[in-house]
């Protein structure tokens, strides 16, 4: 994963509610990615966007345990996404901490009896 400036992705979410993070992946990561896109077994479901109304195309939920890639991304960008999250609840009142750590996140979703499997 390329170097990210987190301060300005901040900087932008608090203003915008959104940042655009170009060439997070490596053009060799990317694919890799596609490369498995038509394998059935790696993902738990497949979602058609036309047969919702949310346009054309479809989106893809990968199957656990996750492809590494997929699961070091995630974890990477958590610990930079959850002080934005964490602020923005405190913003709006709601009474919610998420945690610092990836993993004791997933751990507390969890016990709400959220799978991973």
């Amino acid at each position: 994963m390329k170097e990210i400036d987190w301060k300005i992705v901040t900087e932008s979410m608090h203003k915008n509610g959104y940042a655009i993070v170009p060439e997070v992946l490596s053009a060799d990561q990317c694919k890799a990615l596609l490369e498995n896109y038509n394998q059935p077994h790696l993902y738990r479901k497949t979602v058609n966007m036309e047969r919702y109304r949310f346009g054309f195309g479809e989106y893809k939920y990968f199957d656990y345990p996750l492809p590494p890639l997929i699961h070091q991304l995630r974890a990477e960008l958590y610990r930079h996404l959850v002080p934005i999250a964490n602020t923005w609840f405190k913003v709006l009142n709601i009474n919610t901490v998420f945690p610092q750590i990836h993993s004791d996140f997933l751990e507390q979703c969890q016990n709400k009896g959220q799978c991973l499997a």
